[in-house]
């Protein structure tokens, strides 16, 4: 009788250690996003707009590929490695050349979620195939958090998508009501999830550092198990090949989001069209989160 209460007492205070840790690890995701969207608004009240989610014309493309991280590294105090990748893409504007090895495989503490210690694990060797020629291998540190481009990849109508320079003018929703960061631990198999640079979906950047609310997974043999259908707000694992194409996190009941104005909240699963809402910058919504 005695040990049986020992044991529910042990379970119990084990139970409540482990709620004390995630609410730390939480904590630390949300300082994360904050700092994250706040750096985004500093660079958009110097420049007039927020960063590009993938640059690949805008600058006749001196960056291509380059993503909306890796713009913001002066902003959140990594102002060494923005230098080095500034002076890499100056060298050879392919990110998987040698000029950026050791900068496209750095890990980036400020972009890794603490409930989502799989993220810190560089993806090592990555090779791939262009018109039967192959790419790498590369090596590429990951990331938890992709900008919102709104409903598609190649909708337009978010704040951080391929060659955007969106202002805060342009955010007719009002930047509370717009989301910038979400949520969404590495892809399968970490083949996207690269914070530095990647090109993504049909060479966007999407799914690697910035998204849509509603992608279509891929049609080829990695995604075969997914239905060619946008993908629910919910609860994934990280084994699941179609978690790659919808926010989501390793925390209870939902995800974080940053949201254009720097305030992070936290969107349950379940409120899909909440989030689709949320995600464009011009559709007139009045919404209020949960």
């Amino acid at each position: 009788m005695v040990l049986a209460i020992i044991a529910i007492l042990i379970g119990l205070l084990l139970g409540a250690v482990q709620k004390v840790r995630e609410r730390s690890r939480q904590l630390g995701c949300q300082n994360n996003l904050r700092q994250l969207a706040l750096a985004a608004e500093s660079y958009q009240t110097q420049r007039g707009h927020f960063p590009a989610g993938s640059a690949v014309e805008l600058d006749k493309r001196i960056h291509p590929h380059q993503s909306w991280i890796t713009t913001l590294l002066p902003w959140i105090g990594r102002d060494d490695l923005g230098r080095q990748a500034t002076e890499a893409f100056s060298q050879n504007n392919f990110y998987c050349s040698k000029p950026h090895q050791g900068i496209r495989d750095a890990l980036l503490s400020q972009v890794v979620c603490p409930s989502n210690p799989s993220a810190e694990i560089p993806l090592r060797d990555a090779k791939w195939y262009i018109n039967d020629q192959l790419v790498g291998p590369c090596d590429f540190a990951l990331t938890s958090y992709l900008g919102v481009g709104g409903k598609t990849f190649n909708s337009g109508d978010g704040i951080l998508y391929l060659d955007s320079q969106v202002r805060s003018a342009d955010i007719l929703d009002g930047k509370s009501n717009t989301l910038l960061i979400g949520e969404r631990p590495p892809g399968y198999k970490k083949y996207f999830g690269w914070w530095y640079a990647g090109w993504g979906i049909q060479m966007t950047g999407s799914g690697d550092y910035w998204m849509g609310v509603e992608e279509i997974p891929l049609g080829d043999k990695r995604f075969d198990s997914c239905s060619k259908t946008a993908q629910p707000y919910k609860a994934y694992t990280e084994d699941d090949p179609c978690a790659t194409f919808q926010y989501w996190s390793l925390h209870p009941g939902g995800a974080w989001f940053a949201y254009g104005d720097g305030s992070v909240r936290y969107l349950h699963y379940g409120s899909g069209k909440l989030l689709l809402a949320l995600a464009t910058r011009a559709g007139s919504e009045t919404v209020s989160p949960p």
